[in-house]
């Protein structure tokens, strides 16, 4: 009996995620409906043996999932809420904006949301309710952005620096270091701080000899990129002088657009912590639990996923931010 507990709680969990994200065989998810099918095929040969235990199980998962459901992450729904597409993706960083490192380095969901953030909450004609509300809605997001490069997004140490050089910074953006003090961009235009930014990054990074790439190194490189690509997207796009409210709006759709396209792996992280919970025994429950209750918290999300036309492209690919600018 102890054996066929694991994968008897996952096919409860199963039968509840499906009712929440719906799957049909497909070209661009028949991966994850097979992921999906070995435990409808459990519940089909044991659901009569284990009636009374299963209906146990599904209540309190179910009772997880309302828990979690009651509390969403409110500020960034939000933020996603606000605007619509993928757009932000490809314009936050563009091909044409050389490195400063030798190599080229993969980019991060975090490490691009977090470079972006750092821009936004600095512009000082913005109030700073508005900022501080963008912030705690990036918080909020970097826990689900966190769990999915965990868990889908450690194909390479390269890849794993860059997630650990955005909690890095992350972290200093409370300590007022030089990126964020508002008084510093004071009567700057918005060219003058984006420039800043790019400029400020290149001359902490010429000269000095990278060996181990320290997280330090890899935050420049992205800001220096992503500032510089900034200048350039809004050059094409705007006649007149950009202003503050809307160099703020676009950079609050490129993060909501790379937080929203991370997203699209929360199924699959879903199953995945599942099946490795469904391995481990005794964690099994405690497991499970954690992730019914994270899929009440992402049911809103997965709504907004839902009414999105996703691009065309192979789920071992989604999980990855370069694949999706190809």
């Amino acid at each position: 009996m102890m054996q066929i507990i694991p994968i008897m709680v996952a096919s409860v969990f199963m039968y509840h995620f499906k009712k929440m994200v719906p799957f049909t065989p497909s070209s661009t998810n028949m991966d994850t409906y097979e992921d999906i099918s070995i435990y409808d095929l459990y519940l089909d040969e044991n659901m009569e043996l284990e009636e009374t235990s299963m209906k146990r199980i599904s209540d309190s998962l179910g009772s997880l999932i309302q828990i979690g459901k009651e509390e969403q992450p409110k500020r960034l729904i939000k933020l996603l809420e606000n605007f619509v597409g993928f757009e932000g993706v490809e314009k936050f960083n563009l091909y044409q904006v050389e490195p400063l490192l030798p190599a080229e380095l993969p980019r991060s969901w975090s490490l691009a949301v977090v470079s972006l953030t750092c821009i936004a909450i600095v512009l000082p004609s913005i109030d700073r309710d508005i900022t501080d509300n963008l912030f705690e809605s990036v918080a909020e997001g970097l826990f689900y952005t966190n769990l999915v490069e965990e868990s889908l997004c450690n194909a390479s140490s390269e890849l794993v620096n860059a997630q650990m050089a955005a909690r890095k910074l992350w972290g200093e953006l409370d300590d007022n270091c030089m990126w964020v003090e508002r008084s510093g961009y004071q009567g700057k235009t918005t060219m003058d701080i984006l420039g800043w930014f790019s400029n400020k990054a290149k001359e902490i990074l010429d000269g000095e000899p990278v060996h181990n790439l320290p997280w330090e190194f890899i935050v420049m490189n992205s800001m220096y990129r992503i500032a510089h690509s900034i200048i350039m997207v809004t050059t094409q796009e705007e006649e007149a002088v950009i202003t503050e409210d809307h160099l703020f709006t676009l950079l609050s759709r490129m993060i909501a657009d790379i937080l929203l396209a991370c997203y699209t792996n929360i199924p699959q992280l879903i199953i995945n912590k599942c099946h490795q919970s469904a391995q481990e025994n005794r964690k099994a429950k405690a497991g499970v639990e954690a992730i019914a209750k994270m899929l009440g918290e992402m049911a809103t999300i997965i709504s907004i996923l839902e009414n999105r036309d996703l691009p065309s492209m192979e789920p071992h690919k989604r999980p990855f931010i370069d694949q999706w600018r190809c």
